[in-house]
Protein backbone atom coordinates (compact mmCIF):
# COMPACT_ATOMS: atom_id res chain seq x y z
CA UNK A 1 0.00 0.00 0.00
CA UNK A 2 2.67 2.34 0.62
CA UNK A 3 4.58 1.81 -2.47
CA UNK A 4 0.69 2.05 -4.43
CA UNK A 5 0.19 5.98 -2.92
CA UNK A 6 4.49 6.91 -3.22
CA UNK A 7 3.83 5.39 -6.94
CA UNK A 8 0.40 7.77 -7.08
CA UNK A 9 2.07 11.17 -5.87
CA UNK A 10 4.64 10.30 -8.67
CA UNK A 11 2.08 9.79 -11.14
CA UNK A 12 0.01 13.36 -9.63
CA UNK A 13 3.47 15.41 -9.82
CA UNK A 14 4.08 15.38 -6.23
CA UNK A 15 6.37 13.17 -5.29
CA UNK A 16 8.94 15.00 -2.90
CA UNK A 17 6.72 17.69 -1.52
CA UNK A 18 6.76 16.68 1.89
CA UNK A 19 3.32 15.29 2.57
CA UNK A 20 4.34 12.29 4.00
CA UNK A 21 4.80 11.83 7.30
CA UNK A 22 8.04 10.16 8.65
CA UNK A 23 7.86 7.02 10.50
CA UNK A 24 8.36 7.98 14.08
CA UNK A 25 5.29 10.64 13.61
CA UNK A 26 1.65 9.79 14.42
CA UNK A 27 0.12 9.38 10.63
CA UNK A 28 -2.70 11.61 9.34
CA UNK A 29 -5.76 9.87 8.72
CA UNK A 30 -5.81 9.13 4.49
CA UNK A 31 -8.79 12.04 4.15
CA UNK A 32 -6.66 14.39 5.13
CA UNK A 33 -3.42 13.52 3.43
CA UNK A 34 -5.54 13.47 0.56
CA UNK A 35 -7.04 16.94 0.84
CA UNK A 36 -3.16 18.30 0.65
CA UNK A 37 -2.52 16.31 -2.34
CA UNK A 38 -5.45 17.75 -3.60
CA UNK A 39 -5.07 21.19 -2.55
CA UNK A 40 -1.63 21.36 -3.87
CA UNK A 41 -2.69 19.90 -7.40
CA UNK A 42 -5.74 21.77 -7.63
CA UNK A 43 -3.75 25.27 -6.63
CA UNK A 44 -0.88 24.15 -9.22
CA UNK A 45 -3.43 23.84 -12.02
CA UNK A 46 -4.27 26.93 -11.69
CA UNK A 47 -1.48 28.76 -12.37
CA UNK A 48 -0.11 26.29 -14.93
CA UNK A 49 -3.55 27.16 -16.74
CA UNK A 50 -3.11 30.92 -16.26
CA UNK A 51 -0.13 30.65 -17.77
CA UNK A 52 -1.11 28.72 -20.36
CA UNK A 53 -3.63 31.08 -21.18
CA UNK A 54 -1.41 33.76 -21.62
CA UNK A 55 0.86 31.73 -23.85
CA UNK A 56 -2.35 31.32 -26.06
CA UNK A 57 -2.82 34.93 -26.22
CA UNK A 58 0.12 35.21 -27.88
CA UNK A 59 -0.48 32.74 -30.13
CA UNK A 60 -2.94 34.83 -31.27
CA UNK A 61 -5.73 32.07 -29.92
CA UNK A 62 -7.99 34.70 -27.63
CA UNK A 63 -10.65 32.17 -27.61
CA UNK A 64 -8.72 29.69 -25.64
CA UNK A 65 -6.89 31.93 -23.59
CA UNK A 66 -10.27 33.04 -22.40
CA UNK A 67 -11.33 29.65 -22.19
CA UNK A 68 -8.25 28.59 -20.03
CA UNK A 69 -8.59 31.60 -18.01
CA UNK A 70 -12.09 30.67 -16.13
CA UNK A 71 -10.71 26.38 -16.09
CA UNK A 72 -8.03 28.37 -14.19
CA UNK A 73 -10.52 29.80 -12.00
CA UNK A 74 -12.87 26.69 -11.10
CA UNK A 75 -9.41 24.97 -10.34
CA UNK A 76 -8.86 27.99 -7.75
CA UNK A 77 -12.18 27.44 -6.36
CA UNK A 78 -11.09 23.51 -5.88
CA UNK A 79 -7.94 24.59 -3.91
CA UNK A 80 -9.75 26.42 -1.98
CA UNK A 81 -12.77 24.46 -0.88
CA UNK A 82 -10.23 21.81 -0.18
CA UNK A 83 -8.22 24.25 2.25
CA UNK A 84 -11.11 25.43 4.21
CA UNK A 85 -11.86 21.48 5.05
CA UNK A 86 -8.38 21.39 5.92
CA UNK A 87 -8.77 24.13 8.63
CA UNK A 88 -12.42 22.81 9.89
CA UNK A 89 -10.51 19.89 10.53
CA UNK A 90 -7.44 22.09 12.03
CA UNK A 91 -5.30 20.06 9.69
CA UNK A 92 -2.24 21.64 8.18
CA UNK A 93 -0.93 22.57 4.46
CA UNK A 94 1.81 24.34 3.21
CA UNK A 95 1.36 28.02 2.21
CA UNK A 96 3.00 27.92 -1.12
CA UNK A 97 0.97 25.20 -2.72
CA UNK A 98 2.36 25.91 -6.17
CA UNK A 99 4.32 23.23 -8.17
CA UNK A 100 6.65 23.53 -11.50
CA UNK A 101 4.87 23.34 -14.46
CA UNK A 102 6.05 23.80 -18.44
CA UNK A 103 4.58 26.04 -20.63
CA UNK A 104 4.57 25.04 -24.17
CA UNK A 105 2.92 25.42 -27.52
CA UNK A 106 -0.98 26.14 -27.10
CA UNK A 107 -1.88 22.50 -28.71
CA UNK A 108 0.75 20.90 -26.56
CA UNK A 109 -0.67 22.63 -23.27
CA UNK A 110 -4.67 21.74 -24.29
CA UNK A 111 -2.92 18.46 -24.42
CA UNK A 112 -2.03 18.82 -21.00
CA UNK A 113 -4.98 19.95 -19.71
CA UNK A 114 -6.92 17.46 -21.17
CA UNK A 115 -4.19 14.93 -19.25
CA UNK A 116 -4.61 16.96 -16.07
CA UNK A 117 -8.61 16.19 -15.67
CA UNK A 118 -8.24 12.48 -17.03
CA UNK A 119 -5.82 11.68 -14.26
CA UNK A 120 -8.19 12.95 -11.86
CA UNK A 121 -11.34 11.90 -12.88
CA UNK A 122 -9.77 8.43 -13.72
CA UNK A 123 -7.58 7.81 -10.79
CA UNK A 124 -7.16 10.58 -8.17
CA UNK A 125 -10.44 12.04 -6.80
CA UNK A 126 -12.15 8.13 -7.41
CA UNK A 127 -9.78 7.32 -5.00
CA UNK A 128 -9.86 9.77 -2.66
CA UNK A 129 -13.93 9.97 -2.70
CA UNK A 130 -13.72 6.05 -1.96
CA UNK A 131 -11.94 6.92 1.03
CA UNK A 132 -13.08 9.90 2.78
CA UNK A 133 -16.15 7.79 2.54
CA UNK A 134 -14.34 4.82 4.55
CA UNK A 135 -13.45 7.65 7.15
CA UNK A 136 -16.97 9.15 7.24
CA UNK A 137 -15.36 12.39 6.51
CA UNK A 138 -18.75 14.12 4.89
CA UNK A 139 -17.09 17.55 3.95
CA UNK A 140 -14.14 15.95 2.68
CA UNK A 141 -16.10 13.55 0.14
CA UNK A 142 -18.76 16.74 -1.30
CA UNK A 143 -14.98 18.80 -1.51
CA UNK A 144 -13.79 15.98 -3.69
CA UNK A 145 -17.43 15.28 -5.50
CA UNK A 146 -17.91 18.73 -6.59
CA UNK A 147 -14.44 18.81 -8.02
CA UNK A 148 -14.57 15.42 -9.70
CA UNK A 149 -17.62 16.46 -11.60
CA UNK A 150 -16.59 19.90 -12.83
CA UNK A 151 -13.15 18.58 -14.07
CA UNK A 152 -15.46 15.93 -16.33
CA UNK A 153 -17.20 19.42 -17.68
CA UNK A 154 -13.30 20.95 -18.12
CA UNK A 155 -12.55 17.26 -19.93
CA UNK A 156 -15.38 18.20 -22.38
CA UNK A 157 -14.32 21.34 -22.97
CA UNK A 158 -10.81 20.60 -23.56
CA UNK A 159 -11.96 17.90 -26.26
CA UNK A 160 -13.89 20.58 -27.87
CA UNK A 161 -11.32 23.30 -27.70
CA UNK A 162 -8.37 19.84 -29.58
CA UNK A 163 -10.83 19.29 -32.08
CA UNK A 164 -11.37 23.07 -33.02
CA UNK A 165 -7.42 23.57 -33.21
CA UNK A 166 -7.78 20.78 -35.53
CA UNK A 167 -9.61 22.41 -38.03
CA UNK A 168 -7.39 25.27 -37.62
CA UNK A 169 -9.68 28.00 -36.33
CA UNK A 170 -10.87 28.39 -32.94
CA UNK A 171 -14.44 30.46 -34.41
CA UNK A 172 -16.36 28.47 -33.73
CA UNK A 173 -15.79 27.83 -30.21
CA UNK A 174 -17.42 29.92 -27.41
CA UNK A 175 -16.41 33.07 -26.71
CA UNK A 176 -17.59 33.82 -23.19
CA UNK A 177 -17.23 31.43 -19.84
CA UNK A 178 -18.73 31.42 -16.27
CA UNK A 179 -18.09 30.14 -13.54
CA UNK A 180 -19.98 29.27 -10.05
CA UNK A 181 -18.35 30.62 -7.13
CA UNK A 182 -19.27 27.78 -4.79
CA UNK A 183 -18.32 25.15 -6.34
CA UNK A 184 -16.38 25.67 -9.74
CA UNK A 185 -18.46 24.72 -12.03
CA UNK A 186 -17.72 25.85 -16.05
CA UNK A 187 -20.49 27.11 -18.38
CA UNK A 188 -19.94 28.24 -21.97
CA UNK A 189 -22.74 30.26 -22.67
CA UNK A 190 -24.83 27.62 -24.25
CA UNK A 191 -24.33 25.80 -21.51
CA UNK A 192 -25.69 28.04 -18.93
CA UNK A 193 -28.75 27.29 -16.81
CA UNK A 194 -30.42 29.70 -14.36
CA UNK A 195 -28.58 27.76 -11.54
CA UNK A 196 -25.32 25.42 -10.68
CA UNK A 197 -25.61 22.08 -12.34
CA UNK A 198 -23.56 21.37 -8.50
CA UNK A 199 -25.20 23.74 -6.25
CA UNK A 200 -28.00 25.67 -5.84
CA UNK A 201 -25.68 29.10 -6.58
CA UNK A 202 -27.72 31.44 -9.54
CA UNK A 203 -26.08 32.17 -12.02
CA UNK A 204 -26.43 36.06 -11.60
CA UNK A 205 -23.67 35.20 -8.95
CA UNK A 206 -20.95 33.71 -11.48
CA UNK A 207 -18.00 35.19 -12.44
CA UNK A 208 -17.67 35.60 -16.38
CA UNK A 209 -14.56 35.42 -18.61
CA UNK A 210 -14.80 37.04 -22.35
Amino acid sequence: MKTDRRNFLKKAGLAGVGLMTACSQPKPSKSMNDLKVAYIREATTQEKYSKFAIKAKEENFPKIATMFNAIAKAEGIHATNHQKVMEKLKGTYPASPVGTFDVKSTLENLQNGLETENFEIETMYPLFIKEAKAENMTDAVDAFTWAFEVEIQHQGYYNLAITAFGTGSEENLPGSWYVCPGCGGTYAKEDLKNTCYFDPTPKEQFFEFK
